[in-house]
């Protein structure tokens, strides 16, 4: 109960490991520390600011997070996490390469605080219908690849659209950009989804400010889908 920081590789395996104690676990854990634990169900680490790289990957009966006070998720953090349902971590604002690639059954995703969504890392979530990310505006390469449930998305502070951003988002019919600038949009962005193939004769659309509309549609890469762009 004393232990304050978990090392790398520390109970990695442990499959039979169903409960810990840790409640003054404050600082970090560092990479592997819990992969394939699959006998846990829960994960509760109140005063945790760091989670390392692969340090909870594929503990596929996990069904719940509380990391009140997490605020950085390292590369594929929580990969195959294949029961989780909500993601909601408030003081989130970085999170890294596939952190949650891969975890099927997550609908709801909530980052109040969040600012940059590194490569991969809502790929897969193929049941994810609802994001809530007010602040994010850096979408990395392949961040919501394969969201196939999601059918709208509102980014209001998006800055950059990487490539495959949003690649077979085979659902998404309309996307929300109300914010006050016009974002970097990379050609592959919107790859293989509604807004460049249509789905059952249908288009997706995109939805901006009407006083930024003409500049929308003039400029790089949205150019492209301009008759996908819309006002408000």
């Amino acid at each position: 109960p004393n232990l304050t920081s978990v090392g790398q590789y520390a109970f990695e395996g442990c499959v039979s490991m169903s409960s810990y104690n840790l409640p003054k676990l404050n600082g970090s854990i560092a990479n592997y520390a819990f992969g394939y634990c699959n006998a846990l169900t829960s994960l509760n680490f109140s005063l945790v600011k760091s989670v390392g790289a692969y340090t909870f990957q594929y503990c596929s009966y996990v069904t719940s997070l509380s990391f009140p006070e997490l605020t950085s998720v390292y590369g594929y953090a929580f990969r195959g996490c294949q029961r989780i349902t909500t993601v909601s971590l408030p003081k989130v604002n970085y999170l890294s390469t596939q952190c949650f690639s891969g975890c099927s059954r997550i609908t709801t995703v909530n980052l109040p605080s969040a600012v940059n969504l590194y490569a991969g890392c809502f790929s897969y979530l193929t049941t994810c219908t609802s994001y809530s990310l007010p602040l994010v505006t850096l979408i990395g390469s392949s961040v919501f690849y394969s969201n196939y449930a999601l059918t709208e998305l509102t980014l209001p502070k998006a800055s950059t659209f990487s490539a495959y951003a949003f690649r077979y988002c085979s659902s998404l019919m309309n996307l929300y950009l109300p914010g006050s600038s016009i974002p970097v949009l990379t050609a592959t962005a919107f790859a293989n989804m509604p807004f460049s193939v249509s789905v059952g004769g249908v288009f997706g659309s995109i939805h901006v400010p009407s006083s930024m509309l003409a500049s929308y549609k003039a400029s790089t890469n949205w150019a492209t889908y301009s008759n996908r762009i819309v006002a408000i």
